[in-house]
């Protein structure tokens, strides 16, 4: 990631990945131009950081590539999931999945699971947004901060 792909929040942070623990962010368009923000020293430490990253991710940002390489594990499980079930008229059912049927008759518990998780259960939980963003949202509420938007993208 890091090199070609990039996603931006609302408020104009450019980020090389959606799923690290802290929110990485590479710099801001509300700020910067586009070049002295994909050139510059903030993002070369972010795609150090990336590429650093730990936690063997595979689907986060585009899972196109994968899908791609192991073509067959995506369309059997459409056709499976998907066609079979539409072509029997047959309504999806999460208690299709043992794990959750174990969970509802109280052979597993919530933390049993969790172990299971790959999520990072230590991860440090903040709200996700830089300090350029949060200094954005003092004494607005998020309808005035969409309503300028809004007219914003209206006048281009």
């Amino acid at each position: 990631m890091s090199f070609d792909t990039f996603f931006i929040d609302p408020y104009g942070d450019v980020m090389p990945c959606n799923g690290t623990k802290d929110k990485e962010v590479m710099g801001n368009l509300n700020t910067q131009s586009w070049d002295e923000l994909w050139n510059s020293e903030q993002a070369e430490k972010v795609r150090r950081t990336v590429r650093h990253c730990d936690r063997n991710c595979w689907m986060i940002g585009s899972v196109s590539p994968a899908m791609h390489k192991y073509i067959w594990t995506p369309a059997l499980w459409v056709f499976r999931h998907k066609f079979l079930r539409f072509w029997k008229k047959k309504k999806y059912s999460m208690y299709e999945l043992k794990v959750v049927r174990d969970y509802r008759d109280g052979k597993v518990t919530k933390e049993m699971l969790d172990k299971c998780s790959t999520c990072d259960m230590n991860a440090i939980v903040n709200n996700g947004l830089s300090e350029a963003s949060k200094e954005q949202l003092k004494n607005k509420s998020g309808e005035e901060i969409v309503d300028a938007d809004i007219a914003s993208q209206m006048k281009k």
